[in-house]
């Protein structure tokens, strides 16, 4: 009995390389919106977003040209969490993936901090 030992290598090239990808970590106030861009380089991209892994089921997504955008309006408290884009070249099906951080605060942590920062002030 003989036995060959078969090896097969496919080069399935590199990975795309992002061009705009989501802003690491975004801070955004409550009831404002938030937008993510992301570009690869390549001719044929397609574009996918989630958010903490799942599906998008808030906000609109766009196409313009090879960018794609995410954007979430009216933001609430519940938007917070990890926005990846997914993105392929629909020509070598190789895909890459970039996460930013979104951080959705109340207008009054802002506000306190205006009127800490005045009352500091006059103290001066």
């Amino acid at each position: 009995m003989q036995c060959k030992v078969v090896t097969c290598t496919t080069f399935l090239g590199a990975v795309p390389t992002f061009l705009k990808e989501p802003t690491s970590k975004t801070t955004a106030i409550k009831g404002s919106t938030a937008t993510y861009d992301c570009q690869i380089d390549v001719s044929q991209p397609s574009y996918h977003w989630l958010k903490d892994g799942g599906n998008i089921t808030k906000g609109s997504i766009s196409l313009s040209g090879s960018v794609s955008s995410l954007q979430i309006d009216n933001l609430a408290f519940s938007d917070s969490g990890n926005y990846s884009c997914v993105a392929t070249d629909i020509q070598s099906s190789q895909s890459g993936e970039r996460t930013g951080v979104l951080v959705v605060k109340g207008m009054l942590l802002i506000l306190k901090l205006f009127r800490d920062c005045n009352t500091f002030r006059s103290a001066m």
